[in-house]
């Protein structure tokens, strides 16, 4: 007769508390470390701005000059919102229309839609500044193809405005592809059946239940024009058009150094993003839209009928052009020997892509890379399984910390690039923590700025994850600990790939904050890349670039299939 399984015996009780402790306490630190180094760098933000050149006396001085000097404050400003406003419209009305197209309608071809339009977005913003320029600059492609001068200008605020618009598609796209999924199509087929026609549908029905998506896509891409440096660098400032961004980089960077004044734009532009995220916020809060059914319904599709063929041409035709060009640019100039002297098979040459690997220097960047982004990676997802868990599995003081923890770190991904630059800048330039010049500081500011990214979608993942499988495991003896290691984190994997594979996409194409904080022997791929294009050397430009986007999309590519193969294995 078999026996019956022996009972499992209790742990001790410091056992069994010793986990639990040990769990709190690197909670606790995970959330202390971000808390601290957000909260120092902006206290020294605020007390930079609000100190007298050259002393450490307390003066409005900064501030006064900087509201009173056209050139520090009101041109920048005035240049950003020129740029912000129309690329905030333009692309929430185009990436809307996509979606509409691709989620709604008959349109052929619509499950590609999104993978050009995701393109422009997978290039960093000054990688297609950049190609704009090989494209639409005197002697650039669009002559040799065409032999006709450009229909449009290589620099200035209408080449920022198309590239920055071309480059932020994805986000309105995104956001009104998912409303109009969710939404229920009855609705439009009750407006059809009482006799409106599909215009009318789409004006009365459609279009009202999608505008708090709309109004959200256009938040967004408002917001991130606004902290935009990268492209504004390459295409304004060799034609004297200054934005927040570029005037904080030239205040922080450009001798005499003005790092109170810095420190005032730095804050009025972090004030703006908090208050455009806070605009976000209430908008998600304030809109209760019953548009979901109570079972899960086939979504209706509008016949384009007639235009059909011709819509199909026309859009397919412009998202190929914007989706393929600059990268077909990018590659075609890292081969030329010399850019502008020919585009033929004669000026070929594969030179700037073996000097990675024979230039000291560019070996040293793509280490640094490579090094960074890994580590930012596995720091940030680190941090936010401790947060995350703490704050939703823990109680007390343990959990308040990290819910504070959480916070933050959304408030500071939010802040842009140069924001947290500075930050960094004046809080370790000297003290008993003297990181900057270092390469260490690089990535404190990587974890700071994408460690919100990491947060949210270990929250995501972990609001998926019952407690009772927990709690099972706790029946069994198991401590806290070994809960975490048998049960939450192997059902937590696909979070964790997928959040460091978004923290090491985010720093390979970070340039912001890197500006900033590079130095020597710190230096990175897409660092490397923004020189050389600030230089003219378009060539060695275009083959960092390419070779960027390269391991971005390999990383992108290996994460999609580890999330299929995932998916596959739970069903």
């Amino acid at each position: 007769m078999p026996h019956a399984p022996a009972a499992t015996a209790p742990l001790p009780l410091a056992l069994r508390t010793l986990p639990v402790a040990a769990l709190a306490l690197a909670a606790t630190l995970a959330a202390l470390a971000l808390l601290l180094a957000s909260l120092l760098g902006g206290g020294e933000l605020l007390r930079t701005a609000l100190t007298e050149p050259g002393s450490k006396a307390f003066s409005w001085q900064a501030i006064s000059r900087a509201f009173g000097e056209r050139y520090m404050l009101l041109g920048p400003l005035l240049n950003s919102l020129l740029i912000a406003v129309p690329t905030a419209v333009l692309a929430t009305a185009i990436g809307g229309a996509l979606a509409w197209l691709a989620v709604r309608t008959d349109f052929p071809g619509r499950s590609f839609v999104m993978a050009l339009v995701a393109l422009p977005h997978v290039i960093p913003g000054f990688q297609l500044a950049s190609a704009w320029v090989e494209i639409f600059a005197n002697n650039g492609l669009w002559q040799a193809l065409t032999g006709l001068d450009a229909p449009v200008n290589a620099y200035g605020a209408g080449a920022i405005l198309a590239v920055t618009t071309l480059h932020l598609l994805l986000f309105p796209y995104l956001v009104v592809a998912a409303n109009l999924q969710a939404a229920d199509p009855a609705l439009e087929e009750a407006a059809r059946v009482a006799g409106l026609s599909p215009s009318r549908v789409f004006w009365r029905v459609t279009l009202p239940l999608a505008r708090p998506a709309l109004l959200a896509g256009l938040l967004l891409v408002f917001a991130y024009v606004m902290e935009e440096f990268g492209i504004p660098s390459l295409l304004g400032m060799p034609r004297g058009f200054d934005t927040l961004t570029t005037r904080i980089y030239g205040l922080a960077t450009t001798p005499p150094l003005d790092m109170e004044g810095a420190s005032v734009l730095a804050l009025l532009l972090g004030v703006l993003a908090l208050l455009v995220l806070a605009a976000q916020l209430r908008l998600l809060r304030g809109q209760r839209l019953e548009t979901l059914a109570g079972k899960a319904s086939r979504q209706s599709r509008v016949s384009l009928g007639r235009w059909r063929a011709p819509v199909a041409i026309g859009v397919w035709a412009a998202l190929l052009a914007v989706a393929l060009a600059p990268l077909l640019a990018l590659v075609l100039v890292s081969l030329l020997e010399s850019w502008g002297q020919g585009y033929g098979p004669q000026n070929w040459t594969l030179a700037r892509y073996t000097a990675l690997f024979e230039s000291e220097e560019l070996r040293r960047a793509l280490r640094n890379t490579l090094w960074l982004g890994a580590a930012a990676a596995a720091v940030a997802t680190a941090v936010a399984v401790a947060v995350v868990y703490a704050a939703h599995r823990l109680s007390g003081a343990w959990r308040r910390l990290a819910a504070l923890a959480d916070r933050v770190s959304f408030v500071v991904f939010a802040l842009p690039g140069l924001v947290v630059g500075l930050d960094l800048i004046l809080a370790f330039s000297g003290g008993p923590l003297p990181l900057y010049g270092t390469v260490w500081i690089l990535l404190l500011a990587y974890v700071l700025r994408f460690c919100g990214v990491s947060v949210r979608t270990v929250t995501a993942r972990l609001a998926q994850i019952g407690v009772e499988l927990e709690a099972a495991g706790a029946v069994a003896g198991l401590s806290r600990l070994r809960v975490i290691a048998r049960i939450v984190l192997p059902l937590l994997a696909p979070a964790l790939v997928g959040s460091a594979v978004l923290v090491f996409v985010n720093t390979v194409k970070e340039i912001s904050a890197t500006s900033l904080l590079v130095s020597q022997g710190s230096e990175t791929l897409a660092y490397e890349a923004y020189v050389r294009f600030q230089e003219g050397n378009y060539t060695q430009g275009s083959a960092l670039s390419v070779a960027t986007i390269a391991m971005v999309l390999v990383l992108l590519g290996v994460s999609r299939w580890a999330s299929r193969r995932s998916e596959e294995g739970r069903r």
